[in-house]
């Protein structure tokens, strides 16, 4: 009777190991056909930063002139990096800077949109470390208390985030903006085009969604 029950728990045993081992190997296969963030070929992003920066170009007044002025703003955008480093991105980016004015109610707002495309290059860097690089151009819409103009907007940025999760995440950066527009002026024979703009830099920090 007891040899029978030794061979009853072998038996057991044996049908509980290689129960064990069975579902390891197709946790194990899941695990390899489910590539991680590093491993994928294509990787997409959204951003959504908030962000603090300097016209470090001269703003004249009515009542005087300004360098190095802050002001606050947002970026939205969408990245597709590929597993080689190179990549694209989609943005949306606006910026808002106030000056005193009493010519305008007591201030003077300079405003601005761009919409642009970048090229990037970047990846991880470490488990959950990633950093990018990027250069964009598109449009740029600047406007204050007064006129607008649409001109040409030109962006260099560098981004360092880390993965809260697979899906989530969380970075900062640095960027530096240039705006070029055509500002009209009358003259004498009709209109007289003038070339304008400004430059900003600026810092920015938000949340990234992986997918």
């Amino acid at each position: 009777m007891k040899h029978k029950t030794k061979k009853h728990i072998r038996t057991v045993l044996l049908l509980l190991t290689a129960l064990v081992c069975q579902q390891t190997a197709a946790q194990s296969t899941e695990t390899q056909l489910e590539p991680t963030a590093k491993e994928k070929k294509v990787f997409n992003t959204i951003l959504a930063d908030f962000t603090t920066g300097w016209v470090t170009s001269e703003v004249t007044t009515p009542e005087g002139s300004y360098k190095w002025r802050n002001g606050q703003g947002f970026e939205i955008s969408y990245r597709r990096l590929r597993k080689d480093g190179y990549g694209i991105g989609l943005e949306f980016a606006h910026s808002a800077t106030n000056y005193p004015s009493r010519t305008y109610g007591g201030e003077y707002q300079l405003k601005a949109n761009f919409y642009g495309i970048s090229l990037l290059y970047g990846g991880f860097v470490g488990q959950k470390c990633i950093a990018t690089v990027g250069i964009g151009a598109g449009c740029a819409y600047a406007y204050g208390s007064d006129k607008g103009s649409v001109g040409f907007g030109l962006k260099e940025a560098i981004n360092v985030e880390y993965q809260l999760s697979p899906l989530v995440g969380i970075g900062a950066g640095l960027d530096y903006f240039m705006n070029i527009s055509a500002d009209q002026q009358p003259d004498g024979y009709g209109k007289k085009y003038d070339i304008t703009g400004f430059k900003r830099l600026a810092l920015h920090v938000g949340l990234r969604v992986y997918f």
